[in-house]
This record gives C-alpha cells, sequence and structure tokens, in this order.
C-alpha cells in the first residue's frame, strides 16, 4: 500500500511554486523552485540555497552527474551546485555563450558526463571546460528547444512547442520525429 505524505514550506521546503523536480542517481529528490532548492533524502526536506528570491531562478530543467554535480537552467545561464560535504554546495552561474544572451530552458546530463543544454534557438553541449554549439551545421530547425531527453539506446532527442527532433546516432544531424 502507497503512503503519501504532503510537504511544503512548513516543512522546510523553500517555496510553494516549484519549477522541476529531479531523482539523482543516489536516489533523492531534488525540488528547484525560486527560492533555491530542497533536497528530500528519503526522511527529510534539506534546504540548499537561501530563503530569499534568486533572480537565477524561473526556468524548469535539472539533472545530475554519477559525481553528484547538479546542473539547472537558470535565465541567467547554466546553474551549477558542486557538493563540498555531505551537506553543503558551492553554487555557480555559467553565463550563457558568447553572443547568446537568452535563457537557459532545458538540461540534461548523459551517461557520459556530457551536459546537453538549450537556449532559445540553440543547443549546447558542455564538456572538458569547454562549451559547443551543437545546433549548428547540422539541421536543427529553429524553434524554442524546451525540454531535452535522453533513451535507453542514448539517442538525444528536444522537444519545442511544435515539434519533436531526434539526433541521429552519428551526431551529424537530427530528423524529425
Amino acid at each position: 500500500r502507497n503512503k503519501f505524505e504532503r510537504f511544503g514550506v512548513a516543512q522546510v521546503f523553500p517555496s510553494p511554486y516549484v519549477y522541476s523536480l529531479h531523482e539523482d542517481r543516489s536516489g533523492h529528490l531534488w525540488v528547484q523552485t525560486e527560492y533555491g532548492f530542497g533536497l528530500f533524502d528519503h526522511e527529510h526536506f534539506y534546504l540548499k540555497g537561501p530563503r530569499t528570491s534568486l533572480p537565477w531562478m524561473g526556468s524548469a530543467g535539472i539533472d545530475s552527474t554519477a559525481q553528484g554535480i547538479v546542473y539547472f537552467a537558470t535565465p541567467k545561464g547554466l546553474g551549477v551546485l558542486t557538493p563540498r560535504s555531505a551537506s553543503t554546495f558551492d553554487v555557480a552561474i555559467m553565463p550563457p555563450p558568447a553572443n547568446d544572451a537568452t535563457p537557459i530552458h532545458a538540461v540534461r546530463v548523459d551517461d557520459n558526463g556530457m551536459v546537453w543544454f538549450s537556449s532559445e534557438n540553440t543547443v549546447y553541449r558542455f564538456s572538458e571546460g569547454k562549451v559547443t554549439d551543437v545546433s549548428s551545421g547540422i539541421g536543427l530547425p529553429k524553434d524554442r528547444w524546451d525540454a531535452i531527453a535522453m533513451d535507453s539506446t542514448h539517442c538525444l532527442s528536444l522537444r519545442s512547442s511544435t515539434r519533436i527532433v531526434t539526433l541521429a546516432h552519428d551526431g551529424r544531424s537530427f530528423r524529425a520525429e
């Protein structure tokens, strides 16, 4: 029988407005809100971030690496929570790539630890400290890409409000679904 519990601001929940949820590889639930992150460790919620409004919050999109680094979408760039210990994290915002001042909308970390993220019309890959525009020259239609998914065969798919496209296995072109 399932047991349901209600969690809210009274239980150290950062905000009543939830932008995104993410279960990391440890089974912990991350809750992205306008006031930071809540982390549920199977027993308690913990606040990860200040209890004041964060101007860089407001986008949905969160994912993590096997090493526990959490990447999240923000209007100001790609957010990064890097663990310092079991209970503390460093927070940083990587500004958008040059000539792209649009908000980040979606984030996905693949099994190789590469971080894929999207802004208004562009999809980027972050790997080994370098950001690469992967949409240039490989047939990605101009659109606002709101979600990035990776299936069990490691195919990358993008979703806008009007279409879904998938990156071919050779990584050289996108195809409409």
